[in-house]
């Protein structure tokens, strides 16, 4: 990349790999009025180095962009911001295991509305995308899908909802429930469709010429072969042979990326699994989750004032609640909403936090089989 020093321009190099990971919660801490965009992808999760290769083609776009992007604030391995043009405006780009995370700040005063400034923004990453996926060259489905924070499913961690080409709905990516779009999601949607429709008439376009290419191709090579065939025996021999070294050439090459393809590509689908898992289990919980948590405890679980000590809740707090409820069940119900509304010392509530805490009281088997029930949803 290059940037100006002194009236001169140097050149340097920029590695978001290479700094520490920020603990980046379910909700960014950025205050914005427009919703976050969600970018998503055709295998599931966030392919490897597509966070950081972006980053670096945003920092290094051309003079004829629109948009000029520049480092601003305390940057991370999963977590950039950038000064976006020249009014100040701020573009947060957050990366999880699932899915890329876009927080804008539209400052009052550009010269450019929300609209389109949200536009610009939406191309920008479509474009750097296209140009990173294909550059990487992944084996596996690796297409880019836009969409807004899906809330047709009754959880609390969020996830995106894709949109296509319904500016009014949106599908969840987890549970193909169908989502309706509200007011503050709309300027991200028709946006996206209006992105969609224009990138399905230059695929069309672009198939259309690539068959015209191919079949003129063909004609060349039928005239080529209609030549080779008129030659003396000598050479056809001569060109028989070099076929034959070519054939295996190419079967040698097929064999050796069958090989690296059969001890590269587990151990990459492995680390991302376990970096969903691990996503998964610090996610944020709410009070919303209760009656998940309280369902996983309520069996035959009777040590609810260990734990709750655990988790933060005071000695004071659990014996009020020893002295409101008479039963066992209902105490420990009490317990786990004080601790799922962050009351006393209890902070952040994670299944993590929860199976952590199970363990310090020796409810190893307990532990053990919420973390199992926890990670193969």
């Amino acid at each position: 990349m290059k940037t100006e020093v002194d009236c001169k321009v140097v050149n340097y190099y920029f590695m978001p790999c290479a700094l520490k990971p920020a603990d980046v919660g379910e909700k960014s801490d950025v205050s914005v009025s427009i919703p976050p965009l969600f970018i998503c992808f055709e295998c599931g999760y966030t392919p490897v180095g597509v966070f950081c290769c972006l980053v670096v083609y945003l920092l290094d776009q051309k003079a004829d962009q629109v948009l000029k992007w520049k480092l601003a604030g305390n940057n991370n391995r999963n977590r950039i911001t950038f000064k976006v043009g020249q009014y100040y405006d701020t573009v947060m780009l957050i990366s999880r295991a699932t899915y890329l995370e876009v927080w804008v700040q539209h400052m009052k005063g550009s010269m450019l509305s929300t609209s389109d400034f949200c536009d610009e923004i939406l191309s920008s990453l479509h474009k750097g995308l296209d140009t990173v996926i294909q550059s990487l060259h992944y084996t596996y489905k690796s297409r880019h899908m836009f969409g807004v924070a899906c809330t047709a499913c009754a959880t609390s961690m969020n996830h995106p909802a894709v949109i296509e080409f319904n500016e009014e709905l949106a599908m969840c990516s987890i549970s193909d429930n169908i989502m309706h779009i509200d007011k503050e999601n709309l300027l991200w949607s028709k946006k996206i469709v209006m992105l969609n429709n224009k990138s399905q008439v230059s695929n069309s376009l672009h198939t259309l010429t690539t068959n015209t290419h191919h079949f003129s191709a063909i004609d060349d090579e039928t005239n080529r072969k209609r030549k080779r065939n008129e030659d003396d025996s000598t050479t056809g021999k001569r060109f028989k042979m070099s076929d034959n070294d070519r054939t295996t050439e190419l079967v040698r090459n097929e064999q050796q990326k069958s090989d690296i393809s059969l001890y590269c590509e587990p151990a990459m689908h492995n680390d991302v699994q376990h970096e969903i898992i691990q996503e998964h289990l610090n996610c944020t919980l709410s009070i919303k989750d209760l009656d998940v948590v309280f369902g996983l405890l309520s069996n035959s679980f009777n040590r609810w004032k260990p734990l709750g000590l655990k988790l933060g809740i005071s000695y004071i707090t659990l014996d009020n609640i020893k002295s409101e409820e008479e039963k066992v069940q209902d105490r420990l119900m009490e317990m786990l909403a004080a601790w799922l509304k962050k009351k006393d010392k209890a902070a952040n509530p994670t299944w993590k936090k929860l199976i952590d805490s199970l363990k310090e009281i020796e409810e190893n088997s307990l532990a053990e089989e919420i973390e199992r029930k926890i990670t193969s949803q």
